[in-house]
């Protein structure tokens, strides 16, 4: 009958949420991944949630933070050019962001991808998506 404090905590932290913005992704898309990202919010509550729109590269200015406090969410997708998966991962090094995991919510019509992270990766895409091939995390498809 006894409970006491415990250094173990379920909470889930810091998780980091890619955006392909890139000229292959639209306003529908975008929406649907807004979506998505509102459902992770609201259901699992996460300690906080950085939103890094990427197409080529990540522009430091338009990268969002959002906890569920948040909701519903303003995104501000930055982009419109070509695909490298590269610059998120890049971007968690540079900020020393320690997540969880990286959500990256992409149509996969690219081929550049970084090394593998010491974190999970999912790659959440269309069903229509479903043919290409990671070289490392979780595919998982968008019904």
């Amino acid at each position: 009958g006894w409970y006491l404090p415990t250094l173990y905590s379920l909470d889930l932290g810091e998780i980091v949420v890619a955006i392909d913005t890139s000229g292959s992704i639209g306003h529908e898309q975008i929406c649907q991944f807004g979506a998505e990202l509102s459902a992770i919010l609201d259901t699992l509550k996460p300690e906080k949630v950085y939103v890094v729109y990427c197409d080529t590269q990540v522009n430091d200015d338009a990268v969002q933070e959002f906890t569920a406090a948040d909701l519903p969410l303003d995104l501000k997708p930055w982009g419109g050019g070509g695909t490298d998966f590269r610059p998120p991962f890049d971007w968690v090094e540079r900020m020393g962001v320690t997540p969880q995991c990286m959500i990256y919510f992409t149509d996969l019509y690219c081929n550049q991808f970084p090394e593998e992270p010491g974190y999970q990766t999912f790659w959440a895409c269309f069903h229509g998506d479903d043919e290409m091939e990671v070289p490392f995390g979780e595919k998982v498809i968008i019904e």
